[in-house]
């Protein structure tokens, strides 16, 4: 199998199904942004997911089953509304390609929040943003870019580069530096930019190839934790938060932010940081994807 990540070629039977899912990921877009009323975009996620729960069977198995685990076996919701939720997320994600879209139109960035964004930044050595794959944490990224804050984020390319430019595109023009932790020197742009006093995201929840890990009790499971957000704020003595969206008293959904405490030894940060993640998960579980993995 070709990976174009590790320098490899595709296989010309990669090629023909990567270019359809490219076409057909693009008139999607297109339907989406230019023809579809940005009223029905979240509807129209929802539908999409509720097709893919019914069509991957083996996915809706595996969110059933990490449910359970994670709930004492008894979860509050079932895989379906997970494929639904998520297929919100997505079109709040493709919202953000509109010239016309606020970046706080589905978002509230609270005066707490602001405060402790504002007391972590005043420690003058930047950021490091602990987040996850929770809700649209691409509008949160542009959310607090948009309100001053310099944001970077950390990510992995995508299988297909013309996929990596669309997600350049849609950062980019909401003021979301990408950081390819695949890439060489991606260490070195993470501290250049703490250094700067710029703040940095690094999503805990999923752990990808080459990341450095501990096996951490995580959701009902054991799983590989990563420890690079723990390792490079005690490393470069950055001030350290968790930040994800997050619903709210008011029913609006909004960002979330808690400063803390980065010292000790690494195990003992990455499993309190471990936590707080999957506390966040289970106060709005239906947001994250269960099935991976």
């Amino acid at each position: 199998m070709g990976d174009v990540r590790l320098g490899e070629r595709w296989t010309v039977g990669q090629r023909v199904r990567n270019d359809a899912i490219y076409r057909a990921a693009m008139a999607a877009l297109f339907g989406a942004t230019r023809l579809a009323p940005r009223s029905t975009l979240a509807g129209t996620g929802a539908l999409l997911g509720r097709a893919a729960s019914a069509v991957l069977p083996a996915m809706r198995r595996r969110a059933e089953q990490r449910l359970r685990a994670a709930f004492g076996g008894a979860s509050p919701i079932g895989a379906q509304a997970v494929f639904e939720a998520l297929g919100r997320d997505l079109a709040d994600a493709v919202r953000l390609l509109d010239d016309g879209e606020a970046d706080d139109g589905s978002m509230v960035l609270g005066a707490e929040a602001e405060e402790v964004i504002g007391e972590a930044r005043g420690k003058g050595r930047g950021v490091v943003w602990v987040t996850a794959h929770l809700g649209p944490i691409e509008r949160m990224a542009a959310l607090v870019a948009s309100r001053g804050h310099p944001v970077a984020t950390l990510a992995r390319e995508s299988y297909d580069p013309r996929f990596t430019a669309l997600y350049e595109r849609l950062r980019g023009r909401h003021g979301v530096r990408t950081i390819y932790r695949g890439k060489a020197g991606a260490n070195v742009r993470i501290v250049r930019e703490l250094r700067a006093g710029g703040m940095v995201g690094f999503p805990m929840d999923l752990a990808g190839r080459g990341m450095a890990t501990l096996d951490c009790e995580f959701l009902g499971e054991r799983s590989r934790i990563p420890v690079g957000a723990a390792r490079i704020a005690q490393r470069t003595r950055a001030a350290l938060v968790v930040g994800t969206p997050a619903p709210s008293d008011s029913g609006a959904v909004a960002v979330a932010v808690e400063m803390v405490d980065g010292t000790g030894e690494e195990r003992d940060l990455v499993e309190r940081l471990a936590a707080i993640v999957q506390r966040r998960i289970l106060a709005w579980p239906e947001h994250w994807p269960w099935m991976h993995g």
